[in-house]
């Protein structure tokens, strides 16, 4: 009998993911005619099985990609071919170019995926607009977090950002949307990535010009909220023989409009306050990225990223104090500038050592961070008739100063049986801060030794991980474990406190697919997480806004675990149901904690809390003939927090979120394209507050002039002025309700143009040199 054998290999794109429901076929070589016949799983794999011995074409087809056809002679062993790179088709008629283009949204395997390029509502947006489109994300205005769940880390082209808050924030204003490919909201991270994150991370995935020759892009936009802005900047690209070569340069302008209201309930008075803060924000971010391919298989890159944001707050609030009749009045203001700057240094190899898909890669990576700030305070109490009865001033600074040094090594092995990964990092963080303070005295302003302070904070870890793959028919397994060892210290040298911390901790992975057939496919994951204090949260020194209100860090604080469970279910591509349970333990967070009796309220952060999330989301992607691209989401979820604190309650209760994103396209050349996306939040929880109703509604169009090249757009976001937040909390009693808006609407007017020759790379479709169309 004749031996009976097998092909297998795996499909990707241009960004190295996966192609899955192609059309694998082995052909005859000589007549062209179907011999035998698979497709690709949602990793891309492909088995044919059963072959005889003899001389084939491999043939494998998939829409919005081109054709793919390759010689192949079967022997006396089973064959595994190469990864194999399948781009995106292209077709000239009259002048005119179509390009396959990939649906808004995407789900895989451990992620969810937003094309960015394909949504007209963010022509000519920042990076943070296009983040806030993400299903499930909610953008506010110093944090990223998941609905229904909590806090995201961010990563940019899976390396992790070393800011966060405020700074993380202003970054991700002043990079354009046109820089982004794809943002992947990855709930449940493989072993390979950080353990750091308790509810998963958000990568950012930018641009890389894949086509040889000279082009780039400038970029303008004006926008016009409670106050106008400006931003803009340029792209060059480079891509000749080995080298490719990107720099972007942006910058931003803007008065940014923040409007609070919180209001509390004490047993003998309420304290009603109205605050507007006013913010000019002038940010300059520059990204430049050098790859040379040393040869077929190997490339060395260095990535260097700068950011500077200067910001000036004028601040003015007024709280009314009484409970049946008007008591006092505090007029406060505060005059804030703050300046900051960032330098972030990556150095990239890789060795692609087999054809079989083996490679390793390392990483070296150095980030710097300095934030310079100087604050004017003053506070006067006003009785009933406008007579001053008490005044308080003071001026503080407060510089930071934060180092850190990675190194991070992969290996990635593809034997016949099984994929299998592992690897190591380092990191060490130094960070110094402190601040100053100075009263105001009659012989001008006094330094203030009970208040000030300084602080250094040192952290290190270790991590090593292993991860396997394997496909076996319909069915896929994936199992990893991270090992992650922690060393901290935190120092307040003006109060001679020192705290350490140093742990051992395990995380593993689980992920299980199974392809029912061509329309229905589902998957189950298990990760676990930890969600280490940020270093300025551990920093016990006092930020004084008045003398009734000062933020408090909290040297004790310990991280927090996460347990995620999740269950997929993927319908033709088009219904995608997801069950999700987060079981989150010794929660930190912050709270709000107040003097009945002073009148005092200091915001600190405690491990306060234990927390349970249980929820479904449904996601439906749907075509309507050529002009119209809808994807649709709703989440109900159920929050369980258990509080172990006697001054708070536990509460839980539903919470649900409903969003649209619709694309129109108004001619047959789709040049002219509409777009119009909404979003609903219901009702929540979030550790102690309570969340009221929200949402918003943004319109947008888009028009694509000579040859697509010059892009116009016209957005405007949240046009009914609805997004606010509004919630309150009841800590010992005394409750507190905010009414905060932070200038949402607004209306942009953009321009866009691309300019430069390039050339598509040749590959020979009858030969065995997959590698020469392979980018890295």
């Amino acid at each position: 009998m004749a031996q009976q054998l097998t092909i297998s290999g795996a499909l990707q794109d241009s960004a190295h993911l996966p192609v899955a429901g192609a059309r694998v076929q082995l052909m005859n070589s000589a007549d062209h005619k179907v011999m035998y016949t698979a497709q690709s799983n949602n990793d891309g794999t492909f088995l044919l099985k059963n072959i005889d011995r003899g001389s084939y074409l491999l043939h494998i087809q998939r829409l919005a990609f081109n054709e793919y056809l390759h010689a192949i002679n079967v022997s006396d062993t089973n064959i595994s071919l190469p990864v194999i790179i399948m781009s995106v088709s292209v077709t000239t008629l009259k002048n005119v170019t179509v390009n396959g283009r990939k649906p808004v949204l995407e789900e895989k395997l451990d992620r969810t995926i937003l094309n960015v390029e394909n949504n007209v509502a963010l022509t000519g947006a920042t990076a943070l607009d296009a983040v806030a489109k993400m299903p499930g994300v909610r953008v506010s205005n110093s944090s990223l977090s998941l609905r229904g769940a909590g806090m995201l880390n961010v990563l940019l082209d899976d390396r992790l950002l070393h800011i966060s808050g405020d700074d993380l924030i202003n970054m991700l204003r002043s990079m354009p949307a046109s820089e982004v490919l794809r943002i992947e909201l990855i709930p449940n991270p493989p072993a390979k990535y950080d353990a750091g994150g308790s509810y998963g991370l958000l990568n950012i995935v930018t641009k890389k010009k894949r086509q040889e020759g000279f082009s780039g892009s400038v970029n303008g936009a004006f926008t016009q909220a409670f106050y106008s802005g400006e931003n803009g900047g340029v792209l060059l690209n480079l891509n000749r023989n080995k080298w490719n070569i990107s720099t972007s340069l942006n910058g931003t302008k803007s008065l940014y409009n923040e409007l609070t209201n919180p209001v509390t309930y004490y047993t003998d008075q309420t304290w009603d306050q109205h605050r507007k803060s006013v913010n000019d924000n002038k940010n300059i971010l520059s990204r430049t990225a050098v790859d040379y391919t040393i040869n077929k298989r190997q490339l060395i890159g260095f990535t260097y990223i700068y950011s500077s944001r200067k910001t000036i707050t004028n601040e003015r609030s007024n709280t009314t104090i009484g409970l049946s009749k008007l008591d006092s009045l505090i007029d406060a203001k505060n005059n804030i500038d703050r300046h900051t700057q960032s330098h972030d240094f990556n150095l990239h190899y890789e060795n692609k050592f087999d054809s079989l898909g083996g490679k390793f890669s390392m990483d070296g990576g150095y980030f710097t961070f300095n934030n310079r700030l100087e604050q004017f305070t003053q506070s006067d109490v006003l009785s009933p008739d406008d007579e001053m009865t008490n005044s308080y001033r003071f001026r503080n600074t407060a510089p930071q100063d934060v180092q850190a040094l990675t190194l991070q090594s992969d290996v990635n092995l593809r034997p016949r049986f099984v994929t299998f990964s592992f690897g190591g990092k380092f990191s060490y963080i130094d960070t110094k801060s402190g601040t100053n303070y100075y009263n105001y005295t009659d012989l001008g302003y006094k330094y203030d030794t009970t208040k000030s302070n300084s602080f250094t904070y040192k952290e290190r870890i270790e991590a090593l991980y292993v991860n396997a793959l394997k496909n076996k028919g319909k069915w896929a397994f994936q199992v990893g474990l991270r090992a992650e060892y922690t060393q901290t210290t935190g120092i307040s040298v003006t109060q001679d406190q020192t705290t350490k911390n140093d742990y051992l901790k395990l995380f593993p992975t689980f992920y299980i697919g199974y392809t029912k057939d061509k329309q229905n496919s589902f998957s189950f994951s298990y990760g676990k997480r930890i969600n280490r204090p940020n270093y300025w949260y551990l920093n016990p020194f006092k930020q004084y806004i008045s003398e009734y209100f000062y933020y408090e860090g909290n040297p004790y604080l310990q991280p927090f675990y996460n347990n995620t469970f999740q269950l997929n279910y993927i319908h033709n591509n088009m219904f995608i149901t997801r069950l999700q349970a987060n079981i989150l333990n010794n929660v930190y967070d912050q709270i709000l904690l107040t003097d009945e009796v002073t009148k005092v309220s200091r915001l600190t952060r405690q491990n306060y809390y234990s927390q349970r999330n249980y929820g479904i989301n449904e996601t439906v992607n749907v075509n309507v003939g050529n002009w119209w691209e809808n994807s649709s989401t709703a989440a109900v979820y159920y929050i369980d927090t258990r509080s172990k604190l006697a001054n708070t309650a536990s509460q839980h209760g539903w919470g649900a979120d409903v969003s649209t994103s619709n694309t129109f396209y108004f001619n047959k050349g789709k040049t002219v394209m509409g777009g119009v996306d909404a979003t609903y939040t219901f009702p929540q929880l979030s550790g102690v507050n309570k969340f009221d109703a929200y949402y918003g509604v943004d319109l947008g169009v888009t028009v694509l002039c000579y040859q697509k090249k010059l892009i116009l757009g016209l957005n405007a976001t949240d046009i009914f002025r609805t997004m606010k937040t509004r919630f309150h909390s009841t800590v010992d009693g005394v409750t507190t309700y905010y009414n905060n808006y932070f200038d949402a609407r607004k209306v942009r007017v953009s321009v866009s143009y691309k300019f430069g020759k390039t050339k598509n790379r040749q590959q020979s479709k009858l030969s065995n040199t997959e590698e020469k169309g392979r980018t890295y």
